[in-house]
């Protein structure tokens, strides 16, 4: 009997040691959809008093498990991002982009908050008034996005999450209009909030 005791005794001890030593479990989901909310302000001395409601749909995609910085699983995401604008104080009133972006999420602890920031630079769409030069506005339809956000994140179960941060928004055209309007760059600083939901 003792020695069946000890034998299990062993057994136990070497399965928590193992967990110890044991690199930290993949995201429970790979796959996801996330839906984002911005309210932006123009910063950067345009004449226009530029403000957008940003609303953006991600498909997110985990290829990978999370690497181990300082004992810490660091998980990162592909993030597919359709933007669609609502432009007040400017000419434009209507901006659509999309954005492929990564994203890092960084766990606090062994609490369900995490850390997060990503960004990421597609194409994009705009209403632009092409026919008066200086309005302030955008030179031409085409233009390019340059995203960045960061925050704090909230896993409410294992499909489920929540976060609130920032948002960092420029538009620009890459001076292609110059010559006809200049390329006035839109650079927009503002609040963000998300949910996402894990397959």
């Amino acid at each position: 009997m003792i020695p069946v005791i000890v034998l299990a005794m062993a057994r136990m001890q070497a399965g928590e040691a193992g967990k110890i030593v044991s690199q930290p479990e993949q995201a429970s989901s790979t796959l996801g959809v996330s839906f984002e909310e911005s309210w932006l302000k123009e910063y950067d001395g345009n004449p226009n008093p530029y403000s957008y409601l940003s609303s953006m749909l991600s498909l997110d995609w985990e290829p990978w498990k999370p690497f181990v910085v300082l004992g810490q699983p660091i998980r990162w995401q592909w993030r597919s991002t359709f933007v669609a604008d609502a432009i007040m104080g400017g000419p434009e009133t209507v901006y659509l982009g999309w954005a492929p972006q990564v994203r890092w999420i960084a766990p606090i602890g062994k609490s369900p908050f995490s850390l997060y920031a990503g960004g990421g630079a597609g194409p994009g769409w705009a209403n632009a008034n092409t026919a008066n030069v200086n309005d302030g506005g955008l030179g031409q339809p085409f233009t390019f996005i340059i995203l960045a956000s960061w925050g704090v994140r909230y896993e409410i179960d294992r499909h489920w999450s929540t976060w609130l941060g920032m948002q960092y928004q420029h538009l620009s055209n890459a001076g292609m209009s110059n010559g006809d309007k200049p390329n006035t760059g839109l650079d927009s600083l503002g609040v963000m909030v998300g949910a996402g939901y894990g397959f």
